[in-house]
C-alpha cells in the first residue's frame, strides 16, 4: 500500500484498486482501474498519478486519481515491478531483476541500465528517492545512485544496513536499524 498527493487530491493504492480523496482525507472513494493486480506503489508528477502492481507488466495513469488508463512498460514475464518514484521531471520504476525504466508521462517507458543484477541475489529493494538532480535506490546490499536518468549507476556501501531514505537540504539521508550509527548522509550535492 502507498499514498500520494497532487493537484488537491490524495490517492491511496492497495490490493486491486486505487482510492481518492478530494477533501484532505475526510472521505475516500474507489477509482476505476482494470487490468491491474496487487497495487503497491503510487507517485504523482507532471500532472498525473502513476501506480504499479506486483503482478503483470502494466502501469496505470490518471490525471485526477479517479479514472485510470493502463499501459505496459515492457518487462519480461519472469519479473515484477518493484519500486516507483518521481523526481527531476521523470517517473522511475525498477523491477525485481534490477532493471530500470523511466517515463515523463507514465504511459511510455524507456529501459535504462540495470543498476544491479538481482536475478542471482537475495536482496530486498526498499526505496527509490529523488533529489539533487538524481535518484537513489535503497537496497539491503547498499545504495545505488544515478544522475543521468538511469543510464549509469554508482554503488555505495554505507557500512550499515539501511532500509529507507529521503532527500533534504542538498543531501540524501538513509536510516537503518542498528543503533545511533544507522544513519548515512551523502555529501552536499
Amino acid at each position: 500500500a502507498d499514498i500520494a498527493f497532487g493537484a488537491g487530491t490524495f490517492v491511496a493504492v492497495g490490493d486491486n484498486n486505487a482510492f481518492f480523496s478530494l477533501d484532505n482525507g475526510a472521505t475516500w472513494s474507489p477509482g476505476t482501474i482494470s487490468g491491474m493486480q496487487g497495487l503497491t506503489r503510487v507517485a504523482y508528477g507532471n500532472g498525473r498519478f502513476v501506480t504499479i502492481g506486483f503482478a503483470g507488466d502494466n502501469v496505470a495513469v490518471s490525471a485526477d486519481g479517479i479514472a485510470w488508463t493502463t499501459s505496459p512498460i515492457g518487462i519480461s514475464a519472469s519479473e515484477f515491478l518493484d519500486l516507483l518514484g518521481f523526481g527531476n521531471g521523470i517517473f522511475l520504476a525498477t523491477t525485481s531483476a534490477g532493471n530500470v525504466y523511466t517515463s515523463a508521462d507514465g504511459a511510455t517507458w524507456l529501459q535504462r541500465t540495470q543498476y544491479l543484477d538481482l536475478s542471482t541475489a537475495d536482496i530486498s529493494v526498499d526505496a527509490a528517492v529523488a533529489g539533487g538532480g538524481g535518484f537513489m535506490i535503497v537496497t539491503s546490499s547498499g545504495l545505488f545512485f544515478t544522475f543521468d536518468s538511469g543510464d549509469t549507476w554508482t554503488a555505495i556501501d554505507p557500512g550499515i544496513s539501511v532500509f529507507d531514505g529521503s532527500f533534504r537540504n542538498g543531501a540524501f539521508v538513509t536510516v537503518g536499524s542498528t543503533g545511533p550509527g544507522s544513519v548515512f548522509r551523502s555529501g552536499d550535492l
